[in-house]
Protein backbone atom coordinates (compact mmCIF):
# COMPACT_ATOMS: atom_id res chain seq x y z
CA UNK A 1 0.00 0.00 0.00
CA UNK A 2 1.88 3.01 -1.15
CA UNK A 3 0.51 6.37 -2.32
CA UNK A 4 -1.86 8.57 -1.16
CA UNK A 5 -4.82 6.56 -4.08
CA UNK A 6 -5.22 3.82 -1.23
CA UNK A 7 -6.33 6.16 1.79
CA UNK A 8 -9.79 6.02 -0.15
CA UNK A 9 -9.58 2.61 0.28
CA UNK A 10 -8.66 2.99 4.47
CA UNK A 11 -11.68 2.50 6.72
CA UNK A 12 -10.83 5.65 8.83
CA UNK A 13 -10.77 7.81 5.63
CA UNK A 14 -14.21 7.00 5.00
CA UNK A 15 -15.66 6.90 8.72
CA UNK A 16 -14.08 10.40 8.58
CA UNK A 17 -16.15 11.55 5.68
CA UNK A 18 -19.23 10.25 7.16
CA UNK A 19 -18.28 11.77 10.62
CA UNK A 20 -17.70 15.55 8.61
CA UNK A 21 -21.11 15.11 7.27
CA UNK A 22 -23.03 14.47 10.57
CA UNK A 23 -21.06 17.54 12.05
CA UNK A 24 -22.01 19.62 9.24
CA UNK A 25 -25.98 18.87 9.82
CA UNK A 26 -25.23 18.90 14.03
CA UNK A 27 -23.84 22.49 13.17
CA UNK A 28 -27.35 23.65 10.50
CA UNK A 29 -29.66 22.20 12.98
CA UNK A 30 -27.95 23.95 15.59
CA UNK A 31 -27.84 27.08 14.48
CA UNK A 32 -31.54 27.04 13.28
CA UNK A 33 -32.61 25.86 16.64
CA UNK A 34 -31.31 29.05 18.74
CA UNK A 35 -33.40 31.93 19.38
CA UNK A 36 -32.72 35.03 17.66
CA UNK A 37 -30.93 33.25 14.73
CA UNK A 38 -34.22 33.51 12.75
CA UNK A 39 -34.39 36.80 11.08
CA UNK A 40 -37.17 38.91 12.81
CA UNK A 41 -36.50 37.11 16.08
CA UNK A 42 -34.66 38.23 19.24
CA UNK A 43 -33.65 36.40 22.12
CA UNK A 44 -36.42 36.68 24.71
CA UNK A 45 -35.19 39.42 27.52
CA UNK A 46 -33.27 41.56 24.41
CA UNK A 47 -33.35 44.85 26.55
CA UNK A 48 -32.33 48.44 25.66
CA UNK A 49 -31.89 51.65 26.75
CA UNK A 50 -32.74 55.32 25.19
CA UNK A 51 -30.18 58.46 25.52
CA UNK A 52 -32.35 59.18 28.78
CA UNK A 53 -31.17 55.77 30.37
CA UNK A 54 -35.49 54.11 30.16
CA UNK A 55 -35.04 50.49 29.34
CA UNK A 56 -36.91 49.01 26.76
CA UNK A 57 -37.97 45.62 26.42
CA UNK A 58 -37.53 45.58 22.73
CA UNK A 59 -38.31 41.45 22.31
CA UNK A 60 -41.85 41.61 24.51
CA UNK A 61 -42.27 44.89 22.18
CA UNK A 62 -42.15 43.00 19.29
CA UNK A 63 -43.87 40.00 20.46
CA UNK A 64 -46.66 41.87 21.66
CA UNK A 65 -48.96 44.23 20.50
CA UNK A 66 -48.80 46.77 17.49
CA UNK A 67 -45.20 47.83 16.63
CA UNK A 68 -43.56 50.41 14.37
CA UNK A 69 -40.04 49.45 14.79
CA UNK A 70 -38.00 52.21 12.80
CA UNK A 71 -34.10 51.57 12.34
CA UNK A 72 -31.07 53.87 11.19
CA UNK A 73 -27.43 52.89 10.77
CA UNK A 74 -26.99 56.57 9.52
CA UNK A 75 -23.75 58.86 11.20
CA UNK A 76 -27.45 61.39 11.98
CA UNK A 77 -29.77 58.20 12.50
CA UNK A 78 -31.69 60.47 15.32
CA UNK A 79 -32.32 63.05 12.37
CA UNK A 80 -33.77 59.60 10.45
CA UNK A 81 -35.29 58.73 13.27
CA UNK A 82 -37.35 61.74 13.79
CA UNK A 83 -38.44 61.83 9.93
CA UNK A 84 -40.26 58.09 10.99
CA UNK A 85 -42.03 60.13 14.23
CA UNK A 86 -43.26 62.63 12.25
CA UNK A 87 -44.14 60.54 8.46
CA UNK A 88 -46.33 57.80 11.17
CA UNK A 89 -47.65 60.61 13.33
CA UNK A 90 -51.59 60.32 13.76
CA UNK A 91 -51.17 57.42 11.00
CA UNK A 92 -50.86 54.51 13.57
CA UNK A 93 -54.09 52.62 14.95
CA UNK A 94 -54.74 52.94 18.47
CA UNK A 95 -52.53 51.30 21.12
CA UNK A 96 -50.08 50.65 18.13
CA UNK A 97 -46.27 51.20 19.52
CA UNK A 98 -43.30 53.17 17.36
CA UNK A 99 -40.06 52.48 18.46
CA UNK A 100 -36.95 54.00 17.35
CA UNK A 101 -33.85 52.36 17.16
CA UNK A 102 -30.44 54.32 16.46
CA UNK A 103 -27.66 51.55 15.53
CA UNK A 104 -24.42 52.56 16.84
CA UNK A 105 -22.71 49.14 16.26
CA UNK A 106 -20.89 51.18 13.52
CA UNK A 107 -19.13 54.04 16.10
CA UNK A 108 -15.44 54.06 16.04
CA UNK A 109 -14.40 53.22 19.56
CA UNK A 110 -12.42 56.68 20.26
CA UNK A 111 -15.84 58.65 20.55
CA UNK A 112 -17.10 58.31 24.00
CA UNK A 113 -20.77 56.62 24.36
CA UNK A 114 -21.46 59.63 27.22
CA UNK A 115 -20.70 62.17 24.45
CA UNK A 116 -23.29 60.51 22.16
CA UNK A 117 -25.38 60.16 24.61
CA UNK A 118 -25.22 63.69 26.44
CA UNK A 119 -25.46 64.90 22.35
CA UNK A 120 -28.83 63.20 21.96
CA UNK A 121 -30.25 64.33 25.18
CA UNK A 122 -29.69 67.96 24.10
CA UNK A 123 -30.58 67.93 20.40
CA UNK A 124 -33.38 65.33 20.83
CA UNK A 125 -35.68 66.47 24.83
CA UNK A 126 -38.83 65.34 23.65
CA UNK A 127 -37.92 62.20 21.17
CA UNK A 128 -37.21 58.62 22.98
CA UNK A 129 -34.07 56.92 20.32
CA UNK A 130 -33.24 53.70 21.75
CA UNK A 131 -29.18 52.88 21.34
CA UNK A 132 -28.41 49.45 19.88
CA UNK A 133 -24.85 49.87 20.98
CA UNK A 134 -24.35 46.11 19.11
CA UNK A 135 -26.74 46.21 16.51
CA UNK A 136 -28.66 43.47 18.11
CA UNK A 137 -31.50 44.50 15.76
CA UNK A 138 -30.00 45.20 12.71
CA UNK A 139 -28.91 41.22 12.95
CA UNK A 140 -32.18 40.00 13.44
CA UNK A 141 -34.08 42.29 10.96
CA UNK A 142 -31.89 40.99 8.13
CA UNK A 143 -30.89 44.92 8.14
CA UNK A 144 -27.77 44.15 6.08
CA UNK A 145 -26.20 47.06 4.21
CA UNK A 146 -29.47 49.05 4.83
CA UNK A 147 -28.91 52.28 6.74
CA UNK A 148 -32.70 52.86 7.36
CA UNK A 149 -35.59 50.72 7.77
CA UNK A 150 -39.10 50.47 9.58
CA UNK A 151 -40.92 47.34 10.11
CA UNK A 152 -44.93 46.77 11.37
CA UNK A 153 -44.84 44.22 13.77
CA UNK A 154 -48.41 42.63 15.63
CA UNK A 155 -48.12 39.95 18.09
CA UNK A 156 -44.98 39.03 17.01
CA UNK A 157 -45.45 38.85 13.09
CA UNK A 158 -43.80 41.22 10.91
CA UNK A 159 -46.34 42.56 8.71
CA UNK A 160 -44.50 45.12 6.63
CA UNK A 161 -41.40 46.26 5.77
CA UNK A 162 -40.02 49.43 4.63
CA UNK A 163 -36.51 49.83 3.48
CA UNK A 164 -35.14 53.35 2.93
CA UNK A 165 -35.87 56.87 4.26
CA UNK A 166 -39.23 57.79 6.03
CA UNK A 167 -41.71 59.18 3.26
CA UNK A 168 -45.43 59.28 3.25
CA UNK A 169 -46.21 56.50 0.90
CA UNK A 170 -43.92 53.80 3.19
CA UNK A 171 -45.89 55.08 6.40
CA UNK A 172 -49.28 54.93 5.17
CA UNK A 173 -48.45 51.16 4.02
CA UNK A 174 -46.47 50.55 7.70
CA UNK A 175 -49.78 52.07 9.64
CA UNK A 176 -52.09 50.57 7.29
CA UNK A 177 -50.70 47.03 7.99
CA UNK A 178 -51.70 47.12 11.44
CA UNK A 179 -55.22 47.76 10.80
Amino acid sequence: MSGAGNLDRCPAVGDLRSMSKLVCVLVLVAVALVPGFAQGTLPAGTVLEDQFGLSVDVSAAMAGGKLVLALSAERDAADRLTEWSIALAGKLPAGARLLLVANLSGVPFFVPKSSIIKQLKEDYPTLSVILDWKGVLAKALGMGKLKNLAEAWSAGKRLARAEGTADAARAVSLAAALR
